[in-house]
């Protein structure tokens, strides 16, 4: 597997915040954090509402979704915790299975909080080939 997009990933969105990939053959769509910490909260809010409008919205059912966070330093302020339990599930709803890959065990203590308030279904990786192995697997 790979820990950098492959040369057939097809580049879907690209900001400074974030990078939507297309990964056609394995049918995952790959959103990538970049470092670059948001400003302020409504820089935020724009950047997760233009990209949960940018995944693919046609049937998800065949596909999966890798959000990889591995660049960008983790938050917990309130602000940010109630933006994201605003758009969580309009991200994740419908993906056959997500995985979330992150740099650090306390990211995925994190995200593991996360899941367990939400109620989504999401499986948390340190790195992306095992995350692209369980998303694949998980096909099959």
């Amino acid at each position: 597997m790979y820990e950098s997009p492959p040369e057939h990933a097809e580049q879907l969105y690209a900001s400074p915040y974030t990078e939507i990939l297309w990964l056609r053959p394995e049918k995952i769509v790959w959103v990538i954090r970049r470092a670059a910490a948001f400003p302020d909260i409504a820089t935020a809010r724009d950047e997760l509402t233009r990209r949960s409008t940018l995944l693919p919205v046609r049937d998800r059912s065949d596909q999966s979704l890798l959000l990889d966070l591995r660049l960008v330093r983790g938050r917990n302020d309130p602000q940010f915790e109630g933006l994201l339990d605003e758009v969580r599930k309009q991200v994740f709803l419908g993906f056959t299975r997500t995985a979330i890959v992150v740099r650090t065990e306390v990211g995925k203590l994190q995200i593991h909080r996360h899941r367990r308030e939400s109620g989504v279904n999401i499986d948390v990786f340190r790195s992306v080939s095992e995350a692209v192995a369980a998303l694949i697997g998980a096909r099959t």
